[in-house]
This record gives structure tokens, C-alpha cells and sequence, in this order.
């Protein structure tokens, strides 16, 4: 699933958006991919996915490319189990479950993302090193995470700040 309201500016009517339940298994990318314009002049509001999951993500299970500002991204009660099946992403060199970071060569900061209440596993022995990767010290951003297992990073973080 990817989400990116490009066709709304900030003079446009709060974006609202939820998803719940979703399952996203074995997809070929990343199973939740989130990103704005990186211009600044992004809409207001929200966008949720909670009490969803994903299953063996070729990459990282909830990952975008969003600068702060606009609307925020949400993701409550995520389930993402062996993701980074396909090992290291070749475009954005993602190794992680989740993250956040902004497109090369934009301005801005990352962020306006939470992650939390989130569940990550990796049984399978996939390449995930980390549980998130947050570029450039991102603002207006959390992870928090209820059960976190499977890391090759021995000291991997499961909560930022």
C-alpha cells in the first residue's frame, strides 16, 4: 500500500484517512510506503493505518520518504513479520523494518510519522538490522515498540526519542 496525497496542497480540505485490518503479505516492495511533496505545501490532517500487518516484505515493512509539516502519518498496532526478504533495498539502502527520511537532494526535515504500539519479527533470518532507521534526526517523530525480536543490530534501539 502506498499512500502520497500529491494532488492536494496546503489550501486544501484536511486529508482524513484510515485503514484498518489490512494485510499485506509477500508484496514486492515495501507493504506500507508513505511520502509527500517535500515542498511544504503538503495539506493538513491525517492518515492511519492501525491493526494491520504484513508478512515476508521484499524491503522494510512501514517505510517513506516525508518531510515534516502537513499531514501526519500513523501507524498503531502494526504487525510486521520477516520483512527485508530480498535483503538490502537497492534504491534507498533500507535495512530496517520502519523509518522515515526525506529524498535526496530535497530541504526540509523528516518527519511527521508515528509508529507505535508497533510488533516486529524476523524468524526467518532476513536481512533487518534494525527495527527503524530515522534519517537526518527527524522532528515530530516516534516509534515505539510492544515486542521487538530479530535484529542482527545486538543493540538495536526499540524506541526513539
Amino acid at each position: 500500500m502506498s499512500v502520497g496525497p500529491y494532488a492536494f496542497d496546503g489550501t486544501s480540505t484536511p486529508i482524513s484517512i484510515a485503514v484498518s485490518g489490512h494485510v499485506a503479505n509477500n508484496d514486492g516492495g515495501y507493504a506500507y510506503f508513505f511520502e509527500n511533496s517535500d515542498t511544504g505545501d503538503d495539506p493538513s490532517g491525517t492518515i492511519t493505518i492501525s491493526n494491520s500487518s504484513t508478512d515476508s516484505a521484499a524491503y522494510a515493512g512501514a517505510y517513506g520518504r516525508k518531510s515534516a509539516g502537513g499531514w501526519t502519518m500513523t501507524f498503531d498496532h502494526v504487525t510486521i513479520t520477516n520483512p527485508n526478504r530480498l535483503g538490502l533495498d537497492p534504491h534507498f539502502q533500507v535495512s530496517s523494518a520502519t523509518g522515515v527520511a526525506i529524498f535526496g537532494g530535497s530541504t526540509g526535515t523528516p518527519g511527521g510519522v508515528a509508529f507505535e504500539s508497533m510488533s516486529i519479527s524476523n524468524a526467518a533470518g532476513n536481512a533487518m538490522v534494525d527495527y527503524y532507521r530515522m534519517d537526518d534526526d527527524p522532528i515530530q517523530t516516534t516509534f515505539s515498540c510492544t515486542s521487538c525480536t530479530g535484529a542482527t543490530n545486538s543493540s538495536a534501539s526499540k524506541s526513539y526519542p
